[in-house]
């Protein structure tokens, strides 16, 4: 039979959880249900700690049953039993336990929960977490045991506990969207939603401090498409393709560092606790993005790019853009955000005021430029693009040979109409020597033909003539 895929969304009483286990560890002895742990057949040195791991998870399965048994209303939502199984993988995990003895464990506790479970809250809950889905898993757990974690924990320093989340909430997010977990996304989605209902239960004095969560976008497969306008971005941050789909250059961590952090993340930003580091960030990515479009201007492909950024990235954060504007035109701004917005301004003058005025604008822009291009660069333009994109390659070549025969068609017009034909027709004049010399008379020939013994040709030549018959 094979292993099921484990519920991810397990975490939100957490806190429960965590004050439960902390009772446990202590009491678990007590708990007399537990003693058919005492059976357990583990031929090492690790028996006695598979034995105390044992009595510890029956102990706390009950705790947490009489915790919410009387729960009526809310039980079916409860997922103790998921979380039970999430916190025997990681012990058994942190204690280093062999494979072959978690088998071991695994298989006494099935066999036997029915001691303990007379309503089968543990049936087919019980079993080994793959790895994968373990890491997902346990950086979930380490969120929200940030999120509901005593201050005290961190020194009482806001900073630092600010730091810490934004570390777990960040790996999440990475996780999610740039390595493809899409049911890490789902509980990420649920997770903003209890963080804005609200913040950091136990550490209420850095609510104050703390910035709301960014909204998170849908989660798109990463998986390549045939699709020419789908998940472009994506292509521009891959390390592992030799090939440069849409012919549009790569960004690179030198010129486009936080423009590519964000395209990773599917154009969600990462958590900024502090105001200026978040507004500093946007207009990095701004200052990137038209720095990125400057570059590649003459591309085909560029547009599709600006339409995504535009619609994912922009368009969602366009109030706070806004907002930034406005405190940067206002006055000398001197804070680092401030000092990006003048360069950006100084730099790509036109194209921050068309941003600022309608982001569209600057889409319809580039699309105006590629227009207007001479017929002939618009072309070679398309050829150039067609030949470099490999998948093209097979797909558009019929699209290519005319395009070939257009180009080869342009050039004899311009060399039979313009004046290089001309140019080409020019011929070096060259002296014409006649094949036949003209008769002349001969009055007086003589025999010996003496006269002409002494005859010298004129400048070192002679020539004969041929007179046929």
């Amino acid at each position: 039979m094979s292993t099921p895929r484990p519920d991810y969304n397990i975490f939100k009483d957490l806190d429960d959880y965590l004050t439960i286990a902390l009772e446990v560890n202590t009491k678990y002895a007590e708990d007399t249900t537990s003693l058919f742990c005492n059976s357990i057949t583990v031929n090492n040195n690790s028996k006695k700690q598979i034995i105390e791991l044992c009595r510890k998870f029956v102990s706390f399965f009950n705790k947490l049953k009489s915790n919410y048994q009387n729960d009526s209303i809310t039980q079916p939502t409860r997922k103790y039993p998921e979380y039970l199984n999430f916190w025997l993988n990681h012990q058994l995990k942190i204690q280093v336990i062999s494979e072959e003895d978690k088998l071991v464990l695994y298989k006494h506790l099935q066999d036997n929960y029915q001691q303990l479970d007379e309503d089968s809250k543990l049936k087919n809950k019980l079993y080994n977490i793959n790895d994968n889905d373990f890491k997902s898993m346990n950086m979930l757990y380490e969120l929200y045991k940030n999120y509901n974690g005593p201050l005290s924990d961190y020194n009482d320093d806001c900073n630092n506990f600010l730091k810490k989340f934004k570390v777990n909430y960040d790996k999440c997010l990475y996780r999610c969207y740039a390595e493809g977990d899409s049911k890490l996304c789902a509980v990420m989605k649920k997770f903003r939603d209890l963080y804005d209902e609200k913040k950091f239960p136990r550490a209420q004095t850095c609510n104050a401090s703390s910035q709301k969560l960014p909204k998170l976008s849908e989660y798109c497969t990463i998986e390549p498409t045939v699709s020419e306008d789908y998940n472009i971005g994506y292509q521009l941050v891959q390390t592992a393709d030799t090939s440069i789909r849409y012919e549009l250059p790569k960004l690179t961590e030198a010129n486009h560092n936080e423009l590519k952090d964000l395209i990773w993340l599917q154009y969600n930003m990462s958590f900024h606790y502090d105001e200026e580091k978040k507004k500093t960030y946007m207009m990095k990515v701004l200052y990137q993005f038209i720095f990125y479009c400057n570059e590649n201007k003459k591309n085909l492909k560029l547009s599709l790019f600006m339409k995504e950024f535009i619609r994912k990235y922009y368009t969602t954060n366009e109030a706070e853009y806004k907002e930034i504007f406005t405190e940067c035109e206002g006055k000398d701004n001197k804070e680092i955000y401030g000092q990006w917005y003048k360069n950006c301004k100084e730099k790509f003058g036109k194209d921050i005021l068309l941003i600022r005025d309608n982001a569209n604008s600057y889409l319809q822009q580039q699309e105006n430029y590629i227009k207007e291009l001479p017929t002939l660069d618009l072309l070679i333009l398309k050829a150039k693009a067609l030949f470099q994109d490999s998948e093209s390659m097979s797909k558009y070549s019929t699209t290519i040979i005319s395009i070939m025969i257009s180009i080869f068609l342009c050039l004899f017009f311009l060399y039979k109409l313009t004046p290089l034909s001309s140019i080409f027709r020019k011929e070096k004049k060259r002296r014409k020597i006649p094949l036949f010399f003209p008769e002349r008379s001969i009055n007086d020939v003589k025999h010996d033909n003496s006269g002409n013994m002494k005859t010298k040709p004129k400048r070192g030549k002679i020539r004969f003539s041929y007179q046929p018959t």
